[in-house]
C-alpha cells in the first residue's frame, strides 16, 4: 500500500518541478502557461494528497523507543498527553 503511494507522491513532486519553472516563465494568458498551471496546479494537490496519507501510514519502527500514551487531566483540568510508565531496565 505505501509503495504504490510512495511513487505517486515522486512522480508528483517531479512533474510540479518540471511544470513550475514553465509556469513562472511563460507570458500570462497563453494557452502554454493555462495549460502547464493546471498540470502544476493538479500535481500538487495530489503530492499534498499523497503526503498526508504516507504520513498516516509512517511505521513508528524507526523510533528507538516507543513510549505509549495515555490522558492524564493537567493542574487546569485538561486533558493532556503523557507518557505512560513502563517497565524501565536501569
Amino acid at each position: 500500500m505505501r509503495l504504490p503511494l510512495l511513487i505517486l507522491h515522486i512522480l508528483a513532486g517531479s512533474i510540479g518541478l518540471l511544470t513550475g519553472p514553465v509556469v513562472m516563465s511563460v507570458r500570462k494568458g497563453g494557452k502554454l502557461r493555462r495549460a502547464s498551471g493546471n498540470v502544476f496546479t493538479v500535481a500538487m494537490l495530489t503530492l499534498a494528497t499523497s503526503a498526508f496519507f504516507l504520513a498516516i501510514l509512517k511505521s513508528p519502527a524507526g523510533q528507538h523507543r516507543r513510549q505509549r500514551w495515555r490522558l492524564l487531566p493537567d493542574r487546569h483540568g485538561l486533558a493532556c498527553r503523557t507518557p505512560r510508565r513502563t517497565h524501565t531496565s536501569y
